[in-house]
């Protein structure tokens, strides 16, 4: 995720590792982006890393054209952490 991240367009401020019911993990990650733009490279940059499965984002991350504040789920590929 580090490496994928571009500061200074990027910035994450928290990220929260879930375990789910299933055994499954996910990664929220809440950040800042300084464009729409900037947030939409930032997401196809992450569908395109092997590490998850599935990149979900609410159509709210998408509303301001500047200052945008993001919150997005990755779900964790189970290769990944070998449980």
């Amino acid at each position: 995720l580090y490496r994928i991240t571009p500061y200074p367009a990027v910035r994450i401020f928290t990220l929260i590792l879930r375990q789910s019911k299933t055994h499954d993990f996910s990664l929220d990650v809440h950040g800042n982006a300084n464009t729409r733009e900037d947030f939409i490279k930032y997401v196809a940059s992450l569908e395109k890393a092997s590490d998850f499965s599935a990149i979900i984002s609410p159509i709210t991350n998408l509303l301001s054209e500047s200052n945008v504040e993001f919150n997005i789920e990755l779900k964790i590929k189970p290769e990944i952490y070998h449980l």
